[in-house]
């Protein structure tokens, strides 16, 4: 992949921030010349009807809208619609974890969606548990058993003297 170059100038710098390197970029906004980003357009309600729940955004034309009724403005649902969270969710497998989605499907397939200690289904989603020594992954747990394995920072000997204590005083 090609490193970007500052576009001041004849400056031969790596990029960082607008295409410019570090240097110029602060220049240009302590001097307070630092050109303006095009903004993107509103997405302004007009013609809202509360009743059909439908109004005319000024981006998208006609559309449905959440009425509030809680004295704050209306908002157009593309606004809240987040199709970027399946792709952040996805990166923060790879960088996280070093697995993709379809590998994390195939770990819950083979637990049959269960959590791998105390074999529940989980109200969300199975949890990555890792070692934090190796950053191996070994198996895919439910919120609460990936806590207790935390809170007992993965200590082997931590989580027997647990067994032993709640084996003392249970109701024989």
């Amino acid at each position: 992949m090609e490193k970007l170059t500052c576009t001041v100038g004849d400056c031969e710098a790596p990029a960082r921030a607008r295409k410019m390197c570090a240097r110029h970029y602060g220049l240009l906004y302590r001097s307070g010349e630092l050109p303006l980003r095009e903004t993107k357009p509103r997405h302004s309600l007009s013609s809202v009807d509360e009743d059909n729940a439908t109004a005319l955004c000024q981006v998208c034309g006609p559309v449905r809208i959440r009425v509030r009724r809680d004295g704050k403005a209306h908002e157009c649902w593309t606004l809240r619609s987040r199709p970027v969270k399946r792709d952040v969710r996805a990166q923060n497998l790879r960088q996280k974890y070093g697995i993709s989605k379809g590998e994390y499907r195939s770990m819950v397939e083979r637990q049959n969606g269960l959590c791998a200690i105390c074999g529940t289904a989980p109200l969300r989603i199975l949890v990555i548990d890792h070692d934090h020594g190796t950053g191996v992954v070994r198996d895919l747990l439910c919120n609460l058993c990936n806590s207790a394995i935390g809170f007992m920072k993965d200590d082997i000997d931590t989580a027997r003297a647990a067994v032993d204590y709640l084996l003392r005083h249970s109701a024989a």
